[in-house]
């Protein structure tokens, strides 16, 4: 699987994996090539981070079922693929950005917005849940400890990650978390959208399995941002 600004490939095995990240010419996955490549997980439609990173000249391995109904995480068949590439040592820097809508603690808010379906008390699902809604919190869960697993192959095969996920998201509470962060020695960063032009009171916490970068670490009540602050 790989992603240039035009077009993506997708080949189920990392010894068939093509890549250019500047036109359309394919160059074969070399298992013993120098240059890392870079896995952005649940990049989004706009995958932003790897367009940062293709601008860089960099090779990027972006998987999103947003961009194409093949790459599900859920999916066993795609998931496998993921961890092969992870456990290969071509990936020199692994990221991934789960889904965090249920694990939001905005829908724990009684205001008449989306029910909530887990809690901090009750992260497996609240009582009383329709089968779809207890599917809904089992995806989400699936998704999440499926990327950290992914995570970990990169970072036991040599590479560094990150994990990024809102602020005070219950996806923090989860033991398969709680355990990658202590696997890696995480440095946690706190990142205010306000420090990137951005007027919105948002923040993201990210974990990395690198040294500390404190120099990206802000807060909004640090920075001058018009738009109301949160309350959940």
């Amino acid at each position: 699987m790989c992603y240039n600004r035009h077009r993506y490939y997708f080949i189920g095995s990392p010894g068939s994996f093509h890549c250019d990240p500047t036109n359309n010419i394919n160059i074969g996955f070399d298992r013993h090539s120098q240059r890392k490549k870079i896995l952005d997980i649940c990049s989004g439609v706009t995958r932003p981070l790897s367009m940062a990173i293709l601008d860089q000249g960099h090779p990027v391995l972006s998987f999103d079922i947003l961009l194409d109904s093949s790459l599900d995480i859920l999916a066993d068949a795609a998931y496998e693929d993921l961890l092969r590439v992870a456990a290969s040592g071509q990936v020199g820097y692994g990221a991934a950005s789960p889904s965090c809508c249920e694990y939001s603690r905005l829908k724990l808010r009684d205001d008449g917005g989306p029910k909530a379906l887990r809690s901090p008390e009750h992260l497996s699902g609240l009582p009383s849940l329709t089968a779809w809604e207890l599917q809904q919190v089992q995806e989400s869960f699936v998704m999440l400890s499926r990327c950290v697993e992914v995570l970990t192959l990169v970072f036991q095969s040599g590479g560094h990650v990150h994990l990024e996920q809102p602020l005070n998201a219950m996806s923090w509470l989860e033991g398969v978390v709680r355990q990658f962060l202590q696997l890696i020695g995480a440095s946690c960063i706190n990142i205010a959208a306000c420090a990137y032009d951005m007027d919105i009171y948002k923040v993201c916490l990210q974990f990395f399995g690198t040294s500390p970068l404190g120099m990206h670490m802000s807060t909004s009540s640090q920075l001058s941002c018009s738009s109301p602050g949160p309350t959940g």
